[in-house]
């Protein structure tokens, strides 16, 4: 084993070596994001952020369960570069190269601190890792979402922290707060990880009733300042409401449904977690065995209390999908990191085997994320997207450009690959069972069905499966079936075709 170590020491001694290795991994595991399936999420931020960019309302004439940014990040995603994936998936792989160049920024910080003499060492080990785990299919999806984006705000809060904390100047403090209104409006928990920030400014400040006020005004003014923004626009619209509950209110809804498993199978997707959970958890005890440090060291202190934040944040929505945890990767890597001795001194038994635990469950990882990019080009995942194909065919053949479908199935890719708007602001048919199964009391399927009594959508696409989930949300169904008829059948869906255009 010893020679074990050695290799491993001469691998990170050599810079060429290990950059080369680096670019190695960040391109074989980016690999299933590059190609992850078409139908994804992505086109539901898309499709809200391109009606946005075309001058239509959010939450009024497109609408998601989200706050604006992930939206106005699509929006300008539709301006620059159109509606081309390849092109959204090379700017979506600038931003994570700038995460992961933020990400080494800030473990050099650490490193130093923690690790005088090997911090170059521990450096490169968890930027390994984090290059590693970051672009996993599972947590990155197809790179286009709030955790995503939110990973570049997050490590500049931090490091801007870190910046004021050394330097005591306000203007430091202030652009953390920045990055915390973003994070705050990209997703409302994340800035839960703002928490060991307000421990720090409160330990800074508490003797002076002067310095405390300002510090705190000054990291908490740029949120002020958005959400003043942000209320004053949706009000002057007339849509206050609409932005508070789908920024806000729809979400904590639906974390009540998630806990309560009316969302998602919660055990599979701690299966999924597993492979990262088990070393994390045995690299958390090595952690806290230090935890007299917290009375006086900053960064070990720092590092606790964001711990906490991550995973209160990963298990408090209740349905624990592997992607909302990207978002506290950096925090994860760090207590890998923090493992110093376990990394340096493979050699021993105890190492050794924590070493292989945790390469065994980045292999276990990289398999499950590779499934991803396998259901790009076979199985039933490539199924459905071919059947998609010929229906969106067969609506772009027997349609004008300015006919509005309903797509009653999750997402948004049908309105892409048919080139036609829904014709209601509501584009997932999840959204509108959640609030009618679980009586969320939003009357969302109402509000659905006043959009369609306007836009009179020609094609309604539907499961044939009348056992399968959007058959439940009965107000909808009724709807259908007194105002379209079947037209043309597919493998597993139908085309419904409004009455109005019957003997056209």
């Amino acid at each position: 084993m010893q020679k074990v170590q050695d290799y491993f020491n001469k691998f990170l001694e050599s810079k060429r070596v290990f950059w080369i290795f680096l670019v190695l991994v960040f391109v074989v595991v980016r690999m299933a994001v590059w190609f992850y399936p078409y139908d994804s999420d992505h086109w539901i931020f898309y499709y809200v952020g391109k009606a946005i960019a075309n001058g239509q309302l959010l939450y009024v004439d497109a609408w998601d369960h989200k706050p604006p940014l992930i939206f106005e990040v699509n929006a300008f995603m539709h301006l620059v570069f159109g509606e081309n994936l390849l092109l959204h998936r090379i700017f979506l792989t600038a931003l994570t190269l700038l995460d992961i160049f933020l990400f080494y920024k800030l473990v050099h910080l650490f490193s130093k601190e923690f690790f005088r003499k090997n911090a170059e060492k521990i450096t490169k080990i968890a930027l390994l890792l984090y290059v590693f785990w970051r672009n996993l299919a599972q947590f990155a999806s197809s790179g286009n979402n709030t955790e995503n984006i939110g990973l570049i705000f997050l490590l500049l809060m931090f490091l801007t922290f870190f910046k004021f904390y050394k330097d005591k100047k306000l203007t430091s403090l202030f652009l953390s707060g920045v990055c915390l209104s973003v994070l705050f409006y990209l997703k409302p928990n994340f800035s839960l990880l703002s928490i060991p920030i307000l421990i720090e400014i409160l330990l800074m400040s508490y003797k002076s009733i002067k310095k405390f006020i300002i510090n705190y005004f000054v990291f908490g003014s740029a949120f002020l300042l958005q959400t003043a923004f942000w209320v004053i626009y949706f009000n002057s619209q007339n849509a206050l409401k609409d932005f508070w509950v789908a920024s806000f209110a729809f979400s904590s809804a639906y974390a009540k449904s998630a806990w309560g498993g009316n969302v998602s199978p919660q055990s599979i997707f701690i299966f999924i977690m597993l492979p990262l959970l088990v070393p994390l958890a045995i690299f958390t005890v090595n952690f806290l065995k230090d935890f007299k440090k917290i009375k006086t060291n900053m960064l070990y202190r720092f590092l606790l209390f964001a711990l906490l934040s991550a995973l209160f944040i990963g298990f408090g929505i209740g349905s624990f999908y592997p992607y909302y945890f990207l978002i506290s990767m950096p925090i994860f890597v760090l207590i890998f990191a923090y493992g110093e001795d376990i990394f340096l001194k493979i050699a021993k038994p105890k190492n050794l085997i924590i070493t292989l635990i945790l390469l065994g469950g980045m292999a276990v990882s990289f398999a499950m994320s590779s499934k991803q990019l396998l259901n790009s080009f076979s199985g039933p995942v490539k199924g459905e997207l071919s059947e998609y194909q010929q229906i969106a065919n067969y609506v772009k053949a027997n349609s004008d450009k300015n006919d509005k479908i309903v797509a009653y199935t999750y997402g948004a890719v049908l309105y892409r690959m048919a080139e036609r708007d829904s014709g209601s602001r509501f584009i997932s048919a999840s959204v509108l069972l959640l609030d009618e199964r679980d009586n969320y009391g939003f009357n969302l399927s109402q509000t659905f069905i006043d959009d369609l009594e306007k836009s009179k959508p020609k094609y309604w696409i539907i499961s044939k499966d009348e056992n399968s989930l959007y058959y439940q949300n009965k107000k909808i169904i009724l709807y259908m079936l007194n105002n379209y008829t079947p037209e043309q059948e597919f493998e597993n869906y139908t085309v419904w075709k409004n009455k109005d255009f019957c003997g056209n």
